[in-house]
């Protein structure tokens, strides 16, 4: 990744985010909601996404996976190409009953319904998944392109917005992430740079608020329990008493002096 791109010596997340999200993701996905690819084929794609977002919001590899999407407000991969072939759909039943793909929907959502292998029964499990119409009565009556997408978009976050705070739920290091935050679309209130605050400083403070609320943030009380060496768990920068996290952010002069 360009060095520029992260998180703690370029931009500040929330651009990096934007520019991930312009001009990375589209190419990833490219094609993919003709193919529909499976579960086995869509995992490293998910791996390469969450690698990057971690990156970029400048926290281990080895943090809690909903962290990375509850922070950037992003979406797993399976829902970016759901998203686009319920799209491609939408505009298939806007054609004229005549056009081949219209005539060719009906055939095999008659025939098959959702237990055919092909790619319109691919999609009515996806609408069932999602809680959508039936495609046969959006072929039917179909609606508008800005109201298909408006729904369709609701209905997928909706649904992976309740499936990633269910998870983070599970991880006890992801307990001061403030999970109800999370907003399909939305980047978390945590990474948003106000117009007041000074922007080169805010940059460099963001890891280590990340870190913190992620759980993975070192310190020297960890360092010192889980470490084979004699380490002291004592703070650093005060010196005067161990570091935990409660020192860390509220009793610690030295630190709370810098604030």
């Amino acid at each position: 990744m360009s060095a520029g791109l992260h998180g703690e010596n370029g931009l500040d997340p929330e651009t990096c985010i934007h520019l991930f999200r312009t001009y990375v993701i589209p190419i990833l996905t490219y094609g993919l909601e003709i193919y529909l690819p499976s579960p086995n084929d869509i995992r490293p794609l998910e791996m390469f996404l969450k690698k990057v977002l971690k990156q970029i919001l400048s926290i281990p590899v080895t943090t809690a996976d909903p962290a990375s999407f509850i922070l950037s407000g992003l979406v797993p991969v399976e829902a970016i190409i759901h998203l686009r072939a319920l799209s491609l759909f939408g505009n298939i039943a806007l054609l004229d009953d005549s056009s081949i793909e219209k005539r060719l929907a009906y055939r095999q959502l008659t025939i098959h319904g959702h237990t055919g292998s092909s790619w319109f029964s691919n999609l009515a499990i996806i609408t069932t998944k999602y809680e959508l119409p039936n495609p046969m009565e959006i072929l039917r009556d179909p609606v508008s392109k800005s109201q298909w997408k408006t729904v369709t978009i609701r209905a997928v976050y909706a649904y992976w917005g309740r499936r990633i705070k269910q998870q983070a739920l599970t991880y006890s290091s992801l307990e001061y992430l403030s999970v109800g935050h999370y907003n399909p679309g939305k980047i978390h209130p945590l990474l948003r740079i106000t117009e007041t605050q000074t922007q080169s400083r805010e940059v460099n403070r963001l890891p280590v608020k990340t870190k913190l609320v992620t759980g993975t943030y070192s310190l020297q009380s960890t360092r010192a329990a889980f470490n084979n060496l004699d380490v002291d768990p004592t703070c650093l920068l005060c010196k005067t008493s161990t570091e935990t996290l409660e020192h860390f952010k509220i009793y610690c002069i030295v630190q709370n002096s810098n604030m």
